[in-house]
């Protein structure tokens, strides 16, 4: 017990914390707005990961959310805006990805079921290769294809898939839950299938999607064995080899037309 109030009193301090320190470097150093916002999302992402060794319940973890939610709808709507909350809104695009970060949290550890493992690869995801993508796109993204709302990078989703891949595999090696080859497998089908959630999503709703189906997906792969792994790679790599087909075509002919 006392661990958790512990854990939650230095959650929210942790975050202030990581609010006012961005906020200085913005001011002193003017870096671009997406690498501030991405800055925040990896501190928050940090100070969520060691909540299954800080909790041993849900409802630390739904007040605690319920607290970082109002907070950034707070830093939305009010006079704070035009201060702290630059840290979050100085990117021009409509997002409500700072929202849906605290509700991708709490889901996780909803889904996790007190497995630490659950809930630290789908956190891992989130709190890295989501900025990652982001970064890379923003900064050497050349090629865009087209998503619901906008555009995005090959190059973005290419670095997504890099980092969740290795992040993934070297978790599942280090809990050694997994054989190495159904390690790699699954690190595999995890990347491919948040890199596709994070490719389609729109208006940040990917910050509680991607920690929401990966975490699902892990736990379906606990219980089947290397064979049924590797055709379910195959099967995704088939489709996601068709899409791409479908999409060079498609680019090939809008150019012919163009020209």
């Amino acid at each position: 017990m006392m661990l958790t109030v512990t854990g939650m009193l230095m959650v929210p301090t942790a975050l202030f914390l990581l609010i006012v320190g961005l906020r200085y470097y913005q001011r002193q150093y003017h870096p671009h707005p997406e690498i501030v916002r991405k800055l925040l999302h990896i501190g928050m992402g940090l100070v969520c990961l060691p909540f299954p060794w800080l909790f041993d319940g849900l409802w630390p973890v739904l007040i605690l959310g319920s607290m970082a939610l109002g907070a950034l709808l707070l830093l939305r709507h009010s006079h704070l805006r035009e201060t702290f909350g630059c840290t979050i809104h100085q990117v021009k695009r409509h997002s409500y990805g700072d929202l849906y970060f605290p509700l991708g949290v709490a889901l996780a550890y909803l889904l996790a079921q007190d497995n630490a493992l659950l809930y630290s690869v789908p956190l891992l995801l989130l709190t890295f290769a989501d900025p990652t993508a982001a970064l890379v796109g923003t900064f050497w993204g050349r090629r865009r294809y087209r998503t619901i709302e906008g555009t995005k990078t090959l190059e973005g989703s290419a670095a997504f898939f890099g980092v969740a891949f290795v992040l993934t595999l070297t978790a599942l090696l280090l809990a050694g839950t997994f054989a190495p080859v159904s390690a790699v497998l699954v690190a595999g089908l995890l990347a491919l299938i948040a890199t596709a959630i994070e490719g389609i999503s729109w208006r940040g709703i990917d910050n509680l999607l991607v920690p929401a189906v990966s975490g699902e997906l892990l736990l379906g792969l606990l219980h089947v064995g290397p064979v049924v792994q590797a055709g379910l790679l195959l099967l995704i790599l088939s489709v996601a080899l068709i899409g791409a087909a479908i999409w060079f075509i498609r680019r090939v002919h809008l150019s012919v037309i163009s020209y």
